[in-house]
């Protein structure tokens, strides 16, 4: 690393270019994040067969939202591409009634780049990086009915585009800080529709005229993070994250001769809550990691994709993921993680039939650094993970549900999850990241 004239001008030096970081960012973007329900941004293969213990984890390109204060720790400008596919097996079975099964298969990309910045800045890591779906910048899947069967947290996964800007600074030899910002498209769609029976035409289609003013715009989510070296083998990360979610909406007028419906369109999907992550990763031999995370998440704020409060309202969870890394020859490395995810969906005992349960991940990777036999200065990670749920049974509480018909005698009770059901799904995927390292050199280092 370059010599600086003591720790003061380093610090200094910091906190102007974070500053203007900062600054750039909140004059270009100024309204709140959104996005929606996927794997997490810029994840690497590695990270994903960690089972997303990263927080602390250094030397990797997931940093950029897993902790952007890791990305000071890069030991090398880095390029990185990955490629994953998923599918997601729901069954929902209302009592007394015949299976119902909920499938939807998932393909998405991530192009990451990371490298630092010249001369005396060169303790200065800037990373970015862009999340793209195989189709569909924005996606929505909203029921015609509220009380639908719905997948709680996986109804619009990666079916979106997101773009995620990260800054790591190691201002000191063991302490790390960096910020970060997703960046996620909103969607205003003021329509106009009329029917005009007099128009020429051979068919009512033909005699529709649709006005559509399509606006799509940039939310923003700020991430802070730091990464501190406790020792040689011993290393602790904490990370804030800002909720992400997408959001549709603007209004609808409709005209057909005297009839006018004049409505607002507000939907909105989840993507992550706010959240708090603590990690820590230690190498207690040489050529073996181990990681562990321990995140709150803020779900009691989760709205439906009707922008409404879920009845009932859902909790705060706490979650556990651990990951170990072992060098099993030279040059590849074998991975595997775990994580137990408590639901933040409880007993759906009112309208909703949101269908959720307590989760167990567990993955497995393997990665081959190619420079190792003199190949190439390329990385390959590949991973398989799967989400296997707890059997969620729900029975309803007729006194909690909405009166189908007010203007008949006695309750009408009409709700698609009524009297109960039992529902039970999971997740698998598959991915893999190659990461080429590129000539310029993080923090100084040349390996």
């Amino acid at each position: 690393m370059s010599q600086l004239r003591g720790e003061p001008v380093r610090v200094a030096l910091t906190l102007l270019a974070l500053g203007v970081f900062l600054a750039w960012t909140s004059l270009m973007w100024t309204s709140l994040a959104r996005a929606d329900t996927g794997v997490p941004l810029t994840e690497s293969a590695r990270a994903a067969s960690l089972a997303g213990a990263v927080t602390a984890l250094d030397d990797d390109l997931s940093a950029l939202a897993a902790n952007p204060g890791a990305l000071a720790s890069l030991e090398h400008a880095s390029f990185a591409l990955s490629v994953r596919g998923g599918f997601v097996d729901f069954d929902f079975r209302r009592t007394g009634e015949r299976t119902q099964t909920f499938d939807r298969s998932l393909v998405g990309f991530d192009l990451t780049l990371a490298s630092p910045l010249p001369g005396a800045l060169d303790f200065l890591v800037f990373g970015a990086a862009i999340n793209l779906p195989a189709q569909n910048i924005l996606r929505f899947r909203a029921s015609p009915r509220a009380d639908g069967p719905r997948l709680a947290l996986y109804e619009s996964r990666v079916e979106r585009t997101a773009i995620t800007l990260a800054l790591g600074a190691k201002i000191f030899e063991r302490i790390q800080v960096g910020y970060g910002v997703t960046l996620a498209p909103r969607l205003t769609l003021p329509t106009r529709i009329d029917f005009d029976a007099e128009r020429e035409g051979e068919t009512n289609n033909d005699r529709v005229a649709v006005d559509l003013d399509l606006t799509l715009r940039t939310g923003v989510a700020w991430t802070v993070g730091m990464r501190l070296e406790l020792h040689d083998r011993l290393a602790l990360g904490v990370r804030y994250s800002e909720a992400i979610v997408l959001e549709v909406s603007g209004p609808t007028d409709i005209r057909a001769g005297g009839i006018r419906l004049d409505e607002v369109l507000d939907f909105e999907d989840v993507a992550t809550p706010q959240e708090i992550a603590l990690g820590l990763t230690t190498r207690p031999v040489d050529g073996l990691l181990l990681s562990v995370d321990v995140r709150w998440d803020d779900w009691s704020r989760y709205r439906t994709i009707l922008a409404r409060e879920p009845d009932p309202g859902w909790s705060d969870v706490w979650s556990v993921r651990v990951g170990g890394e072992a060098r099993v020859a030279r040059g590849i490395d074998a991975r595997l993680g775990y994580g137990w995810l408590p639901s933040p969906v409880p007993a759906q005992v009112a309208d909703d039939n949101l269908l959720d349960g307590d989760r167990h991940e567990v993955a497995l990777g393997l990665g081959i650094d190619l420079a190792a036999f003199d190949v190439a200065r390329v990385r390959l990670d590949a991973y398989a993970r799967v989400h296997a749920f707890h059997q969620q049974r729900a029975t309803k509480d007729p006194s909690r549900l909405s009166d189908a018909d007010p203007d008949v005698p006695d309750r009408q009770i009409d709700n698609l999850g009524y009297p109960g059901f039992v529902s039970r799904g999971s997740f698998w995927q598959l991915g893999i990241t190659a990461t080429a390292r590129l000539g310029r050199e993080a923090n100084g280092v040349a390996r």
